[in-house]
Order: structure tokens, then C-alpha cells, then sequence
């Protein structure tokens, strides 16, 4: 880790590896640069070369842009050719990317007088406008959906303002002290629906997640426990135990540079 003498901002970041055979020993190499305020301007990516793809000249470098307010206007940098929408449901898996193969892409950031984002626009493999509805009478937004309007956002949050639904049949309910308490991905009447349950320790860092998913012959539970730089994973189906590995974690300076799986069952 590098850091400018006189702010003390992070300015490099460089990972290597042993010699091993031909393999290269450098993973990543980034270059920082900032505003006078503190905003990331840039982060380059020295390990890498500058490819050509697609007819475009594709930099290994993210660039950022901020309006007078310091708010981010717009993003810039380089994504996978089969990189697809972002949406509600969980990202398509994909294998690791050729290098050659990323093509360049501008995120673009629109807000109302009051600070509030309205407005992501995406260029890049695919091309979509994600527009968020902003309530009337606070700051509460929500993405729009089926003709929302601002006058409909009210009801979508509690008192303490925490919102109250993912999307239509997937609630979430929150504890006495604002902490996301349960999150229901498919809801069904008789007290089957899919959902994830969260325990919290006494300085509010979760402890355990506890998840139930319905099949149409059994029912499958998840159980994971967050403890300092380890997770003990559980699953059973019905009560058959078919899932027993554990996840170590380690780190330097704050960053986890290594996650290992041990596998006792599954």
C-alpha cells in the first residue's frame, strides 16, 4: 500500500504472487488520483495492458465525474462484452473473462435540486435506464414500476423510514432498533414462503443468517454463522444434513486477500 505523504490518501495498491514457472507475478498494480476535495478521479490498473476490441480502445482504468455539488455525474471504465442489465434478481454467473475481451462503458448519474438520484443511464454490452421515484413529502425513492408515483412512495416505508418492500411479494421486516430482520423472497398463505431470517450481535453486526426455500418435495434450510474471519455453513433438506463447510477468512490492513473453504459434507 502507497499513501501521498500530506493527506495520507491512498494512492497505490500492488499485489503480487510467488515465481512460479512462466505464470506472472504481478495480480494488480492501481493507481489512485483524486481532486483537491478527495474524490477519485481515476484508478488505473498498471498490471494490465492497454487492449483493442470491438473497434474500441479499451484502458484498464476507471475515471470518475462530479458536478459542483461533488455529487457522482458520471462513471466510466471497462466491463465484460456479456455483462447484461442490472436488475432485482441475482447477476448470471459468469466464467472469467478474457482480457481481450471487455469493451468500454459510461454510467451516467441523474439527480433532483434536493440531491436525490433519479435517473442511472448504462452504455456499455447492453444499454438501460434504471429511473427511481422520489416521494413528495421526504427523501424516500423507490425504482419505478407499474406507474408509480411520487404520492405512492409514503406507503412503501415505515415511520422510521425503512422500506417495506423489495418488490410486490417480497416484504421485509425490520427489528426495534432498524436492524432488516427478515426478508421474504417468494411469500406464500400457509406460513411456507421463501424467506431469510437475520440475528444480530449486541453492537449490531450480524451473527447468523437462517434461510427456508420451498421445493415441491422438501423443504431446504441454510444456516450461516459470522464469526471473526470464519462463517460455519449449514444446510439440510427436511432433516437430512446435506451441506457442512466452513469459510476462513484472511486479512491485511483491513482487506480480506484470502478466502479458504473447508468442506466437511457436500
Amino acid at each position: 500500500y502507497r499513501y501521498e505523504p500530506q493527506t495520507q490518501r491512498l494512492i497505490g495498491i500492488k499485489t503480487t504472487r510467488p515465481v512460479l514457472k512462466e505464470r506472472p507475478t504481478l495480480l494488480q498494480d492501481l493507481r489512485y488520483d483524486y481532486d483537491p476535495v478527495g474524490n477519485i478521479l481515476t484508478i488505473h490498473n498498471d498490471a494490465e495492458a492497454t487492449r483493442f476490441y470491438r473497434n474500441q480502445k479499451v484502458i484498464p482504468e476507471n475515471a470518475y465525474s462530479y458536478d459542483a455539488l461533488y455529487q457522482l455525474i458520471q462513471a466510466k471504465g471497462r466491463e465484460s462484452d456479456t455483462n447484461s442489465a442490472q436488475c432485482a434478481q441475482l447477476p448470471v454467473l459468469t466464467s472469467l473473462t478474457d482480457s481481450h475481451q471487455y469493451i468500454n462503458y459510461t454510467r451516467s448519474y441523474t439527480y433532483d435540486n434536493a440531491g436525490n438520484l433519479l435517473k442511472i443511464q448504462h452504455i456499455g454490452a447492453s444499454q438501460y435506464t434504471t429511473h427511481i421515484t422520489v416521494s413528495d413529502n421526504s427523501n424516500h425513492g423507490i425504482q419505478q414500476r407499474n406507474g408509480l408515483t411520487s404520492a405512492d412512495i409514503r406507503s412503501q416505508f415505515d415511520a422510521a423510514g425503512n422500506q417495506q418492500l423489495l418488490q410486490p411479494g417480497q416484504s421485509l421486516q425490520w427489528d426495534v432498533n432498524d436492524q432488516l430482520q427478515q426478508v421474504t423472497m417468494i411469500e406464500r398463505q400457509d406460513d411456507t414462503s421463501d424467506r431469510e431470517n437475520y440475528l444480530y450481535d449486541s453492537e449490531g453486526i450480524r451473527a447468523i443468517k437462517q434461510s427456508i426455500h420451498q421445493t415441491n418435495t422438501t423443504t431446504q434450510r441454510s444456516n450461516v454463522t459470522y464469526l471473526p474471519g470464519l462463517e460455519l455453513h449449514t444446510q439440510h433438506n427436511d432433516d437430512k444434513l446435506t451441506e457442512d463447510f466452513q469459510v476462513i477468512t484472511l486479512s491485511t490492513s483491513g482487506r480480506p486477500i484470502v478466502r479458504v473453504l473447508l468442506w466437511e459434507k457436500g
